[in-house]
């Protein structure tokens, strides 16, 4: 069971916050009564007692693990019996500022409490006498300081109706330093704590297959996240285990951190994705679908960014493509005469049309067909590039194994990125017809950047890096990079074409009151037994 136990410590050393899972009866801790000042700040030294973990004593002195391990940086291979460390004093709550009715100030950057006294004319007996924390002289950025009444220029909180509740509204004000983000994956922590351990091929024991896919993603984004930090970027991470469970996602967004949150990223099961899509059009929170194919969740909610373009998308770029390097080729779509696919085929047409200004599209039913009229085409020394959107690993096979037996130099075949995972294509066949498929995400390993980043995975979670892993990687970096140069409200600023390791970013709102598409894809080209990018 040492993997299991690996992981579970894994993720609470990186504060994973669990909601509603069970948890193992933990020791009495007793909170330290020793308190030390270290760089300005306070802490309880802990002693750590056998038995102890990062949850149990986190839960002890009301602070979260990933809280200890910020300051502690050692624990993140494990907590020893005897080891002293560092705990945060929590600060006592605070009266919310916004009972104070009289006028207020929000600190920004390059205020001192000097200047503050000049600007409002007062002194700083009068503004530590209505906010003690003063004493120190020390001002943080987005603190809100009470001033004297009938202070000229202060900001005054104004009154809002909610419900028979007189309330008063919150300016938002947000510096790098307040960032909070949380992600919404799909752990199954649950699963990896019974006895049952999982193998793999070579029988050595690993995670739940379930799990695979958040864990993944979760450790690329932990390494976008160490990357931006290197730069400056500070925000708060908060990571919850939605499992597939709408009972776990609903009582998750019902913490009331959550609707402090900058972002938010998944859940990636669609199921669930439409409660968490309410609560951040609530709450004005950009929220991102990792995975999710299907335009259907960016109706109606202007906060969503939907990070892989949909098969829409994707054959709508095909036939730009085809459209721009086809002159002097003709054009043949075989229709697959699947009425789940005609869809697909009228998007290619009206689409290729429209790039043409003329339908100069020859279409065949190939069940129909055969090779028959290509071969005629073919005989006149015509070059053919066929298109074919068919999902159908029997309707593919069949047509790449009998277009590769016409032995002909002059054809080229397109299709969807589905046909990658047909295991009964021939790499060879795939080459001889110069087989280009469209395609989400594309890592070239001969970059830069790729190999560094599968350098560093490596050294920290000692395996090669998935497509998961890349994509969490991709998505973080992106979206934490938006919100570290222009706040919450990224969305009005830049959103301009962007490239990541395999996910390149180039959003577009899809309706007015809708949420975004990542409208980037790419055309790749099996070549030398492996697909490069040809767009």
């Amino acid at each position: 069971m040492g993997i299991i136990k690996s992981f579970l410590q894994k993720f609470l050393l990186l504060g994973l916050l669990v909601s509603g899972m069970s948890v193992l009866a933990q020791p009495t801790i007793k909170k330290s009564s020793r308190i030390e000042v270290i760089g300005g700040k306070k802490f309880y030294m802990h002693k750590v007692e056998k038995g102890e973990t990062l949850y149990s004593i986190g839960k002890t002195y009301d602070v979260t693990g990933n809280e200890i391990v910020v300051e502690n940086p050692e624990v993140i291979d494990g907590l020893k019996p005897g080891q002293t460390i560092r705990v945060p004093v929590k600060e006592e709550v605070k009266k919310d500022p916004f009972f104070f009715k009289g006028p207020f100030h929000v600190v920004k950057k390059g205020d001192t409490v000097y200047s503050l006294t000049k600007l409002y004319n007062t002194t700083l007996e009068e503004l530590v006498k209505l906010n003690p924390e003063l004493k120190d002289n020390a001002l943080k950025l987005g603190q809100i300081l009470k001033l004297p009444a009938n202070t000229p220029n202060g900001q005054v909180a104004t009154p809002v109706k909610n419900d028979s509740v007189t309330v008063l509204t919150k300016p938002v004000v947000k510096d790098t330093v307040d960032l909070r983000v949380a992600f919404l994956l799909p752990f199954f922590t649950a699963m990896n704590e019974d006895e049952k351990e999982y193998k793999n091929v070579n029988d050595q024991a690993v995670i739940c297959p379930k799990s695979q896919i958040g864990v993944s993603f979760y450790e690329g984004a932990m390494i976008a996240i160490d990357s931006l930090r290197r730069q400056g970027f500070h925000a708060t991470i908060h990571s919850y285990d939605s499992e597939n469970d709408s009972a776990r996602i609903e009582n998750i967004i019902r913490k009331p951190e959550m609707k402090e949150m900058d972002l938010i990223i998944g859940p990636l099961y669609t199921s669930n994705f439409k409660r968490v899509s309410d609560f951040a059009k609530k709450n004005h929170i950009p929220l991102v679908s990792p995975f999710s194919q299907v335009n259907k969740i960016l109706l109606g909610n202007p906060y969503i960014y939907k990070a892989t373009a949909s098969i829409i998308t994707q054959v709508e770029e095909l036939a730009r493509y085809v459209s721009e390097k086809g002159s002097g080729k003709t054009i043949v779509l075989l229709n697959s005469d699947n009425a789940r696919e005609k869809a697909l085929y009228d998007v290619f047409k009206n689409r290729y049309k429209s790039f043409q200004g003329s339908d100069s599209l020859v279409e065949l039913s190939f069940k129909k067909a055969g090779t028959g009229a290509i071969d005629q085409l073919l005989s006149k020394g015509k070059k053919v590039w066929l298109v074919a959107l068919s999902n159908d690993q029997v309707f593919v096979t069949d047509l790449v194994n009998k277009l590769y037996g016409m032995k002909s130099d002059n054809l080229r075949l397109f299709g969807l990125e589905s046909w990658t995972g047909f295991e009964s294509l021939e790499p060879e066949y795939l080459m001889k017809l110069h087989v280009s498929l469209t395609v989400p995400q594309y890592l070239d390993l001969e970059s830069d950047t790729a190999r560094q980043f599968i350098v560093s995975y490596r050294s920290k979670y000692k395996t090669d890096p998935d497509k998961f892993a890349l994509h969490g990687f991709d998505v973080t970096y992106y979206f934490l990079q938006r919100l570290k140069e222009q706040g919450r409200n990224f969305a009005e600023g830049d959103l301009a074409e962007k490239q990541g390791l395999q996910t390149g970013f180039n959003f577009v709102r899809t309706a007015v009151e809708s949420g975004f598409e990542n409208k980037f894809t790419n055309i790749l080209e099996y070549k030398d037994y492996r697909l490069e990018k040809i767009n």
